[in-house]
């Protein structure tokens, strides 16, 4: 005979609905906790995978369906590369390519990208042109024909009603260029829609005079047959010159990918800290609510409910309230998701690569893991409760002695629990990975362990304080931590969060602050030139578009330069991808930089650059893992691979992908290339490096439009965009903070709410008004304190694993702790605020209360 299945009575439910209806404030609180949490959770995911999206669509847009491609850094191939390849007779489709970034007063001054191509070699590639487009012969043969020539768009040309036949002005690296619109492309699905939103299509000859690389080209993109993949690659590789190379374009693009899912990864686990004190909160409200019913289910036992019905009326309960609060959490998500997007949109575009596909729909599997995440997790937090509801025996659940006898058996075991878990976190840390799941997953566990400490914390400084506020404030003073000792089971998980919140805000506060000072003393090692000179970038993180030789001529003629410094920077090939290159002709840069390791004291380092050796960042360092000393690095030259010895590792906070440092002589030797793309001016003393930096920008405009800053506003700009960086940090640190306080009010007006006979007592007794105000603030000022003071060792901690292993694990940066007293005390501040405005309310209540009716309360 089957099992039956246990009857859930539906009285049982109206029980439960009608608490929750009756205890308005405890439940919006928890629902306001839980939609918080939730929200955080699905904002950043929703920025992150939207910005992932983006990632995937601004290169699809350019790549289009190209398996392989064919390139040599940016230094750009010759034509006749393409030509020996179509003539070789490879049964393969090929594309001549030529990209640039650009903008345009006519079309908002927004950030663009050319796409040069050949129409007859699109076809297989990309379906802009040729896909469905009612395009006119005069609109081809103008395209074709007429320099400056674009198509773009519908809903680009209608978003600043542009027509055909229209004059534009192309802007590209500081030098404008007279365009018009051959043609207006109309998209024939989703993918080509958001692609030409942000896309100028040009003829590959007017792209080249556009970017001034008449002869050359960006790259050469192949489809290649999959079963002949092997055999294909190696019949181009025998007639590439050396120099030039073929990689598949995942390859390629895995690697920006990567260093972007590190970037992303950090704000999901930061996200993720926020529900964990979104998780507390839950855990607390609910273990309150049980325990503030152990008589009622005392009754209900007695009356024949079973344990079974018990366990599913409190669990039911947290179905609602994790419904209700998951459900507004996905509203205040996506709202947080489309302004956390453009901040992680901005960030990667400072560091990693430009994010030109800006139209992306919110993805539905955010909202769903976002959905499912908060329910998932209100409703096992609530298990523990609903299970202890369900296990006290009658008689016990009816006396409140049991329930305290009980939790302090528990908090030592809980305290081993926090220790063995702390021990666990150490050891998942010292493994050896650059996995960051890993090294988050060893972090979570040291910052769970430690708040698993905080009711033997509670107790240990309660009777530490019990003698200090007895002799300040008397009676009142010996029962408040008493009170708080005796209510731990109650108060201690609100503690806890609020400690945890705390600690986040102090550990990411003192990481971010030792970034920043660890960058402004590299900037001060390094920055000594009086003014820099560059063209106008999609990126800022490195220089990449050269200076004109007119706007070389005219600095060095300039009257006050002592000396100018000339960098190229260049993206070449490897073995390990691209890499960026700077070489430069400053003979003191062995001096200026500071060396993580190194083969020669620095007064020998350049004069190793200038015969043939690199340096090279500790990022790259990091990430191709080579030897502190006597390393190794091979690069693809114009006269084929080329081993160089490297001289030292060297900090750099520019670049997370890495870069190498070479003497400028020694590039051009390799690379036979000529261009300059930045310059720094060493002036005279007696100059003034501002004025002359303005009447220097004034005087280039008309040769090229450059960005001229001096070495005191390039620093400025420099930490602007390092804040800008961290903005969207702050942002979930106020998030989270906000969480916990919203546990601590819930935790605070709960207790005290609950405590109203016992207070009712003191106050027919003889307690006035006023002691009551001091009873209650004094004993919630206490909590507030345990949170602040603990969050203090906990935040240092999380500082230590921030700075010294996630960092480092995520971008290759070795950083210089800074203690900044400023976030300690702030801790400490918000804690004890929090805690005092979480009583206001409930003391409030119960001194407006009848005396008589407050001690009938229970």
């Amino acid at each position: 005979m089957p099992a039956a299945v246990p009857h859930f009575p539906r009285t049982l439910i109206k029980v439960g609905w009608r608490y929750l209806a009756n205890h308005f404030w405890q439940s919006f609180l928890m629902v306001t906790g839980i939609a918080m949490g939730v929200a955080v959770v699905i904002g950043i995911d929703i920025a992150n995978e939207s910005a992932s999206r983006a990632f995937d669509l601004s290169t699809q847009a350019i790549t289009g369906k190209a398996t392989h491609t064919i390139s040599s850094g940016s230094q750009g191939i010759i034509e006749q590369v393409y030509t020996d390849l179509r003539l070789a007779g490879i049964n393969t489709a090929s594309a001549p390519v030529i990209t640039a970034y650009v903008s345009s007063p006519e079309l908002g001054d927004e950030l663009l990208q050319v796409l040069g191509v050949d129409p007859f070699a699109e076809p297989p590639f990309r379906n802009y042109i040729t896909d469905e487009q009612d395009l006119l012969v005069a609109e081809l043969t103008s395209f074709l024909t007429e320099p400056g020539s674009v198509l773009l768009s519908q809903g680009l040309a209608q978003r600043y009603n542009l027509r055909i036949g229209d004059g534009i002005q192309i802007d590209y690296a500081g030098r404008t260029t007279e365009g018009v619109i051959a043609g207006i492309l109309q998209p024939t699905d989703d993918f080509s829609r958001r692609a030409l939103d942000s896309l100028l299509l040009m003829d590959i000859a007017s792209a080249q005079e556009l970017t001034g690389k008449q002869g050359l080209l960006d790259r050469i993109d192949l489809i290649l047959s999959v079963d002949r993949e092997s055999e294909l690659v190696q019949d181009i590789e025998a007639i590439l010159p050396t120099g030039v190379t073929i990689q598949p374009v995942a390859a390629r693009s895995g690697t920006i990918a990567e260093m972007t899912a590190a970037f992303r990864l950090n704000l999901t686990a930061l996200s993720l800290l926020a529900l964990v004190v979104a998780l507390f909160l839950i855990y607390n409200t609910m273990t309150f609510s049980v325990i503030q019913r152990r008589p009622f289910f005392g009754t209900l036992r007695c009356l024949g409910v079973t344990r079974w019905e018990i366990f599913l009326m409190v669990v039911s309960e947290s179905v609602i309230i994790g419904t209700v609060g998951s459900f507004i959490g996905i509203l205040v998500g996506i709202i947080l998701g489309r302004g956390a997007l453009l901040l992680v949109t901005q960030s990667i575009n400072d560091l990693f690569f430009v994010l030109t596909v800006r139209d992306v729909s919110i993805p539905l599997i955010s909202l769903v893991k976002g959905a499912f995440i908060g329910l998932a997790a209100t409703v096992t937090t609530a298990i523990f409760p609903a299970w202890e509801a369900a296990s006290v025996p009658p008689r016990t659940a009816l006396l409140r002695s049991g329930l305290e006898s009980k939790a302090g058996y528990i908090v030592h075991r809980v305290g081993l629990a926090g220790f063995l878990v702390i021990a666990a976190g150490w050891g998942i840390l010292a493994i050896p990975t650059r996995d960051l799941l890993v090294s988050f997953a060893g972090t979570f566990a040291v910052v769970i362990g430690l708040a698993l400490l905080t009711p033997l914390v509670t107790i240990w400084m309660m009777k530490l304080t019990g003698t200090l506020t007895g002799r300040l404030w008397g009676l009142l003073g010996r029962m408040a931590p008493r009170e708080v000792v005796n209510a731990v089971s109650r108060t201690s998980i609100a503690v806890a969060a609020l400690m945890v919140a705390l600690a986040v805000t102090i550990g990411v506060s003192l990481m971010v602050t030792s970034f920043r000072s660890t960058v402004t003393t590299w900037m001060n090692q390094i920055l000594h030139g009086d003014i820099y000179i560059s063209a106008p970038s999609a990126t800022v993180s490195q220089p990449s578009l050269p200076l004109q030789a007119d706007a070389l001529q005219l600095l060095s003629e300039w009257p006050g330069v002592d000396r100018i410094d000339l960098l190229q920077t260049a993206l070449v090939e490897s073995p390990y991808g691209p890499i960026q290159v700077s070489a430069n002709n400053n003979p003191n840069d062995g001096l200026e930089q500071l060396y993580a390791a190194s083969d020669y004291p620095p007064e020998e380092i350049w004069p190793a650059l200038s015969n043939g050796a690199i340096l090279v960042s500790e990022p790259l360092a990091n990430r191709l893992g080579l030897p502190q000393h006597n390393g190794e690095l091979s690069l693809y030259t114009a006269s084929g691979i080329h081993t160089f010895p490297i001289a030292g590792i060297f900090y750099d906070y520019s670049s997370i992908q890495g870069s190498v440092i070479m003497a400028l002589d020694v590039y051009r030797q390799f690379w036979r290339d000529d261009q300059v793309t930045a310059a720094a001016v060493i002036l005279n003393p007696s100059v003034d490096p501002e004025s002359t930096a303005r009447k220097m920008k004034s005087s280039l405009a008309g040769t090229q439009s450059l960005l001229v800053r001096s070495n005191r506003a390039l620093r400025t700009e420099t930490l602007a965009i390092f804040d800008r960086t961290f903005t969207i940090t702050g942002a979930l640190q106020l998030m989270t903070v906000f969480v916990a306080f919203v546990g601590v009010l819930s935790a605070m007006m709960s207790l005290q709410l609950d405590k109203q006979r016992q207070l009712g007592i003191l106050k027919a007794i003889g307690l006035t008004a006023r002691q009551l105000w001091g009873l209650v603030a004094l004993e919630t000022g206490l909590m507030g304190m345990v949170a602040g003071v603990f969050a203090m060792p906990t935040g240092f901690i999380l500082a230590l694993i921030l700075i010294y292993i996630i960092n480092r694990r995520s971008f290759g940066w070795t950083l210089q702790l800074e203690l900044a007293v400023d976030p300690f005390i702030q801790a400490l501040a918000v804690a004890i605020i929090a805690a005092l405005l979480a009583g206001i309310y409930p003391t409030w209540r119960i001194i407006q209360r009848n005396t008589a009716e407050a001690i009938r309360f229970d």
